[in-house]
């Protein structure tokens, strides 16, 4: 059987991983699979590995796009988001995952990417670190489409949102953006600029006339193109636990039950003991079971 290729690094917190070149005929109609995985922010490359790992496991031909999350890409403008992002889109246009002309990269010269007739996306969010990086690539690759291109094909794809999204509470935020600082000097420092900054930031856009963050952030989740080839029927899974102190189990259910009133299919798997992003470690054949049944079920729908 042949082994799967190395995790190379692309570009900024970009990663790809390709599958199996020569799938027998059980696996032949994953070879068209891409998954697009989201980290959480500040998740180191170590942890991410055990989730492509798995995904290596189960679809052995697919290929893997990782893209780590740091702190820094909430700050930052749209541009300089974009920027990080452009390896993405550029990867997935080359695949045939959507229709891309915007600025591109010199790729590195291992990087020797197939074009997928018809190709197949997972696309699996952490945290509301991977959910804002996957809303910034959706709204990035729709503002690149050709404007001669009338209609965008519709691939089969699902969608998991792994502990998301929340709500931006002033505690919670405070944790996630200092729970990767070991030193815990700095560590306070920057817990105390938060405590300022983010109060101040969410006043600011106030009375500017804008909507908070994360209010943005689930309302562009729950919209029918949230990525060019998703669509109203596009399954998604909802991942979260009720022990997780960082995104609240009440403020994830509040958006799938917005999602499936909107006309999304919607499946949720609740966990009890397990905290952030770690359901997979605390039930792993739940928490894979269920990303593989709502694959199958993008099979069905789709």
């Amino acid at each position: 059987m042949c082994r799967s290729g190395p995790v190379l690094h692309i570009e900024h917190e970009v990663y790809l991983r390709y599958g199996q070149t020569n799938p027998d005929s059980s696996q032949r109609h994953q070879s068209r699979l891409v998954i697009l995985i989201f980290g959480w922010m500040g998740a180191r490359f170590a942890h991410l590995q055990k989730y492509t790992k798995i995904y290596e496991e189960l679809y052995p031909t697919a290929t893997q796009i990782l893209i780590r999350s740091s702190p820094s890409f909430f700050w930052s403008s749209e541009a300089t988001a974009n920027a990080r992002l452009a390896p993405v889109a550029q990867i997935l246009g080359s695949l045939g995952c959507c229709l891309y002309s915007g600025p591109k990269i010199s790729l590195p010269n291992r990087v020797k990417l197939p074009k997928f007739d018809q190709p197949r996306i997972l696309v699996h969010a952490f945290s509301n670190g991977g959910s804002s990086q996957m809303v910034y690539l959706g709204r990035m690759l729709s503002s690149h489409i050709p404007k001669s291109i009338p209609d965008i094909p519709r691939l089969k794809t699902a969608i998991i949102l792994d502990s998301c999204p929340g709500i931006g509470h002033l505690d919670n935020s405070r944790r996630a953006f200092t729970v990767g600082i070991r030193n815990p000097i700095i560590r306070s420092l920057v817990y105390l600029v938060l405590t300022i900054a983010l109060p101040t930031m969410f006043a600011w856009r106030r009375i500017l006339g804008k909507k908070p963050f994360f209010e943005l952030l689930r309302e562009a989740l729950n919209s029918v193109d949230l990525l060019p080839w998703t669509h109203s029927y596009t399954p998604r899974l909802y991942l979260f636990s009720k022990k997780d102190d960082m995104i609240l189990a009440e403020d994830v259910l509040s958006h799938a039950d917005e999602a499936k009133r909107l006309g999304f299919r919607v499946s949720t798997e609740i966990f009890t003991e397990s905290g952030h992003v770690a359901h997979a470690r605390e039930s792993p054949e739940r928490y894979w079971g269920a990303v593989q049944r709502v694959w199958e079920e993008a099979h069905i729908l789709q």
